[in-house]
């Protein structure tokens, strides 16, 4: 059963490169930079899984990029942990962690 759509970044730890977790599949990106340009440029990734680290920000600040990529801010927990580790996270506590998070969202919006 595939997973909910989720986009999450990685570093691969040798290459010092961003990997892109996009709705199930890998995408390195050319330079260490989060932008469209960037993105645009990107290849399937094939090396190894076990090189790839959780980014603690999930932070996009090129709006051209953020708006096609909706990260979310991963419990502290989650930082560093390898794609694998992530996709069984992802598929365990997702829908609950995301449902938590909008009433959350939901309960600041009304007190405003």
């Amino acid at each position: 059963m595939p997973l909910r759509p989720v986009n999450a970044i990685f570093v691969h730890q040798l290459t010092r490169s961003y990997v892109i977790y996009h709705c199930g599949e890998l995408w390195k990106l050319p330079r260490m930079k989060l932008d469209l340009a960037s993105w645009q440029r990107r290849k399937p990734y094939r090396g190894p899984l076990m090189a790839l680290t959780l980014c603690s920000s999930q932070l996009i600040a090129d709006t051209g990029l953020s708006d096609k990529l909706n990260t979310y801010d991963f419990p502290k927990i989650l930082h560093g942990i390898n794609v694998a580790k992530f996709e069984s996270w992802w598929r365990i506590h997702g829908f609950d962690w995301q449902r938590k998070r909008q009433l959350a969202t939901d309960n600041t919006n009304s007190i405003e």
